[in-house]
């Protein structure tokens, strides 16, 4: 499901070459305000004036600060918050505003045709734009003041559909199976690879990525190691349906799912058994091994892993299950689990409710709301309960804070944060 909520918060931006739109800012006053010293940043809708708005939460609390009118300018009506350089930016469909973060006001814009949402990496903006039907280019933007120069570009034979950054490397997917990595600093190409199988970024803060059961280097884009079928006992003895997935990789060691199907003589197999395997890379040998989840094939949990922070992986777990009258519900919620799986995964929320937007971690804190729809197959398919904004203490595994209130009952997926904390910005656009 990650992939559906990376989609979501990478909506196509549209129109426009790239420049500074030379607009001066709005000389009307506007006050100040007092920031705490975490902020939490949400791009919006507010319920009460049907626009867009930035609202200024503390991000220690929950509590409501202030919200920032959506910038005069603006050609959408959504964007995506990102903070840093001592300044708040909004990501729209062919804008990135640079706002005063004390008082909301556009400082400066540039106009940028963005087929994917930028990246802020310290002072440099790295994305993608498109100049006509045909011409496409990755770019490196100075993210600190006004100009109308790009530090490098380089050419794209289509659309791309993921960019990412790691350790000096602006990373390119042109598709599911073939990728480029770029010097951040110069443009020139490091190394292009293309894969068997579909490629997935979720372990490149630790230097590698993973296509199917291949791992790679995230510097070198060479192979490093092959994930194997774990071999373990069966759970419902002879005759057990036994599938392997490659989860998750550091440099050495590999984390492998194994689930356990009990056949079933009409329906092919119904209930399952997930375990987790932690496994060393150069040897092919088992260290450890957790339950990781359980049941039935018709109403699944299915557990993935999303990364590693400090000795924990984070979890995210999909919950399906029939509705009263019509269709299913639908749920999905973050956990965690020792990362030498000295024991089982540790769920943030004991109930199954809401779907989870993509989180982003700031120190130790883990930031994600939670829409509430209504089951699958029940119209009209719109929600009904206000959003949920939930920060996780990530040494405890308990809420710090949950809010509904500050975003004054609104309800629906165009949401979106940051937090900005210590001169550091934090969202999942910020690599």
């Amino acid at each position: 499901m990650k992939i559906v909520y990376f989609l979501l918060i990478s909506i196509t931006l549209s129109t426009f070459s790239c420049k500074k739109d030379g607009k001066k800012p709005d000389p009307d006053p506007v006050s100040a305000v007092s920031l705490p010293d975490s902020s939490l940043f949400v791009n919006t809708l507010d319920p009460t004036a049907g626009t867009t708005v930035i609202y200024v939460i503390n991000a220690a609390t929950g509590a409501y600060v202030n919200k920032y009118a959506y910038p005069a300018d603006a050609g959408t009506t959504w964007s995506y918050p990102v903070a840093g350089n001592n300044l708040l930016y909004t990501l729209q469909n062919t804008k990135i505003n640079a706002i005063d973060i004390n008082t909301g006001k556009v400082v400066w814009t540039d106009a940028v045709n963005n087929v994917l949402t930028p990246i802020l990496h310290q002072q440099t903006f790295f994305g993608v734009k498109k100049d006509n039907a045909a011409v496409y280019e990755v770019y490196a933007l100075d993210a600190t003041k006004q100009t109308s120069d790009f530090s490098w570009k380089y050419g794209l034979p289509g659309a791309p559909v993921q960019i990412n950054y790691y350790n000096d490397g602006v990373y390119i997917a042109t598709d599911a199976t073939h990728l480029t990595m770029l010097d951040a600093k110069t443009g020139s190409v490091k190394w292009s690879i293309a894969t068997a199988s579909p490629i997935s970024f979720n372990a490149i803060n630790d230097g590698v990525f993973i296509a199917g059961n291949v791992i790679y280097n995230a510097s070198t884009g060479k192979q490093t190691g092959t994930a194997g079928t774990v071999d373990i006992p069966l759970f419902y003895g002879p005759g057990t349906i036994v599938k392997s997935q490659l989860l998750y990789a550091t440099p050495t060691v590999c984390y492998i799912k194994t689930s356990h199907y009990r056949p079933e003589v009409y329906a092919g197999y119904d209930f399952n058994q997930d375990f987790l395997s932690e496994v060393d890379i150069a040897s092919g040998t088992e260290k450890q091994r957790s339950k990781f989840s359980d049941g039935y094939i018709l109403v699944p949990n299915t557990n993935t892993i999303t990364q590693r922070w400090n000795d924990k992986l984070i979890v995210s777990q999909y919950h399906m299950q029939p509705a009263k009258f019509d269709g299913s519900y639908i749920s999905d919620r973050y956990g965690s689990i020792p990362a030498d799986l000295s024991a089982e995964p540790f769920f943030f929320e004991s109930e199954y409710s809401g779907r989870s937007s993509n989180y982003f971690i700031a120190g130790n804190i883990m930031y994600y709301f939670k829409v509430f729809l209504p089951a699958t197959g029940i119209n009209p398919f719109a929600p009904t309960t206000a959003n949920q904004f939930l920060a996780i203490n990530l040494l405890t595994g308990k809420k710090q804070w949950s809010n509904d209130k500050s975003f004054e009952g609104y309800k629906g997926w165009p949401m979106a944060g940051c937090v900005y904390t210590s001169g550091r910005g934090y969202s999942p656009f910020i690599q």
